[in-house]
């Protein structure tokens, strides 16, 4: 499960919240969700979610590592 909040007491008090529910444990901040990974722009207070693993597995699937652009 992700957490996310601009307020960390908020997070704080959700954890609580779980653990006293299920039996869980805090894996730390998250560097990967779903394939993605996870970028945290601190000064923006805000995050980013990068697919460039994906998009590398695309392009080596269709053999375009190598392929030249071309204007349209």
């Amino acid at each position: 499960m992700l957490i996310a909040s601009k307020e960390m007491s908020r997070i704080i008090d959700l954890k609580e919240k779980l653990k006293s529910e299920f039996d869980m444990k805090d894996l730390g901040n998250a560097k990967m969700i779903l394939g993605m990974e996870i970028v945290r722009i601190r000064k923006e207070n805000s995050l980013c979610l990068k697919q460039t693993n994906y998009l590398n597995k695309l392009v080596d699937r269709f053999a375009m590592r190598n392929c030249k652009p071309a204007n349209t």
